[in-house]
């Protein structure tokens, strides 16, 4: 099976909003990075079985980069639930520009073009460039990777371009 990409931002995607009440109000909020760990156990595990099953590489897209290392992101990720079958691609730089690094990627790596998979909870990063946008699967702040509807959403990306290509 040919090897592909998960571009994988953390927020929203695998550490998703929690409610909490402090001093008589109710507020949404994210685990930070400096806490040591990621809160969707569930999210971890699907994302685990959609690389696993589809041999995917998952290159970390997440301004987590800017507050921790790549290497303590990955052990944060393994630690809350991510199985240690998956890899990880080094990310070059900490952009905060996804699509464009994203971009730059696909061009010194020709070899993903046809099997990639973006998630993410915003869109915004994407919108200037169709071709990427086609490959993004959007995740809630509150859900995030879950479920097996979005699953299945991003096996199709995955699944839709080999179609594409056996059929050319």
């Amino acid at each position: 099976m040919n090897k592909g990409i998960c571009f994988l931002d953390i927020d929203g995607v695998v550490n998703t909003r929690i409610l909490e009440y402090e001093n008589g109000k109710f507020t949404f909020k994210f685990i930070q990075a400096e806490e040591g760990k990621v809160n969707n156990k569930m999210a971890l595990l699907y994302l685990s079985k959609l690389c696993i099953e589809n041999n995917l590489d998952i290159y970390i897209m997440s301004n987590w980069l800017n507050i921790i290392s790549y290497d303590e992101i990955c052990e944060i990720l393994y630690d809350s639930g991510l199985i240690k079958d998956v890899k990880f691609i080094k990310p070059k730089n900490d952009s905060l520009n996804k699509g464009f690094e994203i971009k730059n990627f696909l061009e010194e790596h020709p070899e993903y073009k046809e099997k990639y998979v973006i998630l993410d909870d915003i869109i915004g990063y994407y919108e200037t460039n169709p071709d990427l946008c086609e490959h993004v699967v959007l995740c809630s702040d509150d859900y995030g990777f879950t479920g097996i509807n979005i699953y299945h959403e991003a096996v199709d990306i995955l699944n839709k371009k080999a179609k594409e290509k056996v059929l050319k």
